[in-house]
């Protein structure tokens, strides 16, 4: 087409110095996968997968029907074959035909596959309902020669993984493009008997096809993380202002609406969520808790309680947990602010500490510290308590994340997750330490060790 001079793609799924030929456009290759995949807010949750509960792996196909041609009916069969007692679920809305799923039954057939081994289902109205059929489904066989997109993307979603077989033109590469974006290459095959020997080899290990299940939905792409928030505090990080201009939640009309409204804090938290289900996410909260257990110089007094937690729990059903560093450190990180100079003294400070670390040995906690030691393993603790997927490829894409407030200066470049070193100390203040009582309560508390 004359009127177009550029194609979208990537290198995967259009290899420099071979895809050329079958373009007349110029490639455009994006440094980390040409396709985007937005999930629908009406998606079901991710379900263990069947396997666990039958004994019996099931295979499975939501593609379009012309696809599975009788090539990858007899490639699919050799995998039933190899994989004693699975099971196959072909959906698409062509089986609705009695002749075409005779067809397709007799496929099969051809290749030994008794017809008590094939589920065929036709098209299913609803979108959730369409998904949540991936709950019967443990592995998702894409056909070849010419790959499923949104197919695969949802079951990713679902927490299916997919085997997929590469070509060497586009439409047989689209699902290895996908998967590498996924940092799942092991499930991208070269050849028909790469394929099947995948497949088999993934339906042997029940453990992984229950950690993929619980991984594949990417908890960071899921969330939107809202910083520094406390309702004492709004004149300072409003939750608003992040949703708008972090996260473009509201359009410039939201934004004259909102402005023209007086909205409570828990009002204003209620519509952040409302949005964000809407495009399929979740808000996670990261609390002011300074607030509530220093105050200055922003409020008068502390309440030894956490507010943020208190005003939402008549709205919300909040579940938290609470992360701590050692009060070394937080000592050290906190007078270096130039709005705490002179504000707060060691002791003071160490008392409010300890106030901390009652309430967070009461709701649970992690050690910041044990996270940049080992911060999969963290990680994987606090979205088991915050009821989120655990996203395998964080460590990529937080370096990407600049919505974030802390111990860090706004314009930081991303470091690697690991072990910090500790700031400089005059002479004498360890000694402030190890004397002070609530220091050493803290300690115990939280399980930290003098150094």
């Amino acid at each position: 087409m004359s009127a177009i001079d550029y194609r979208l793609s990537d290198e995967t799924a259009d290899p420099e110095g071979i895809s050329e030929a079958h373009h007349s456009e110029t490639l455009v290759r994006l440094p980390r996968g040409f396709l985007c995949y937005g999930p629908p807010a009406t998606a079901p949750k991710v379900t263990p997968p069947p396997v666990a509960e039958i004994g019996q792996v099931t295979f499975g196909s939501f593609n379009n029907l012309t696809k599975v041609t009788p090539e990858v009916v007899k490639t699919w069969a050799r995998i039933l074959k190899a994989v004693p007692g699975s099971r196959i679920l072909i959906k698409s809305k062509p089986l609705a035909d009695e002749a075409t799923r005779a067809h397709y039954l007799a496929l099969f057939a051809g290749e030994g596959i008794e017809a008590d081994r094939i589920e065929l289902i036709s098209a299913i109205p609803l979108l959730s309902n369409h998904l949540a059929t991936y709950g019967k489904v443990d592995i998702a066989l894409d056909p070849f020669p010419y790959n499923g997109t949104t197919t695969t993307c949802e079951a990713l979603w679902m927490g299916v993984p997919v085997i997929i077989l590469c070509g060497t033109r586009h439409a047989a590469r689209v699902g290895a493009s996908l998967l590498t974006a996924m940092e799942l290459t092991d499930f991208i095959a070269e050849t028909s008997d790469g394929y099947i020997e995948t497949a088999t080899d993934l339906a042997k290990n029940i453990e992984r096809l229950a950690n993929l299940r619980k991984d594949l939905r990417p908890s960071m792409e899921a969330v939107m993380l809202l910083s520094e928030i406390n309702p004492q505090g709004i004149k300072y990080f409003n939750p608003l202002n992040q949703a708008i201009t972090w996260f473009r939640l509201f359009s410039q009309d939201d934004i004259k609406r909102i402005n023209a409204n007086s909205m409570s804090f828990t009002e204003a938290i209620d519509l952040i969520r409302r949005r964000a289900a809407e495009r399929g996410k979740e808000i996670v909260i990261r609390d002011w808790t300074h607030l509530d257990f220093t105050a200055v110089p922003f409020l008068p007094q502390r309440s030894y309680r956490l507010i943020t937690a208190e005003v939402l729990r008549a709205a919300f059903d909040v579940v938290h947990t609470a992360t701590v560093r050692h009060p070394i450190d937080q000592w050290l990180s906190l007078r270096q602010l130039a709005i705490m100079n002179g504000k707060i003294q060691i002791e003071q400070f160490l008392r409010d500490y300890l106030r901390f670390a009652e309430t967070s040995r009461k709701i649970g906690f992690v050690r910041y510290e044990d996270f940049t030691r080992d911060p999969d393993a963290v990680l994987r603790v606090l979205c088991t308590r915050l009821d989120l997927p655990f996203d395998p490829q964080y460590s990529q894409r937080w370096k990407a994340y600049r919505n974030i407030t802390g111990d860090v200066t706004s314009n930081a470049p991303a470091r690697d997750i690991a072990p910090g070193t500790r700031r400089p100390m005059e002479p004498g203040l360890l000694d402030r330490f190890e004397t002070n009582a609530d220091y050493r309560a803290a300690l115990e508390f939280l399980g930290y060790k003098h150094p």
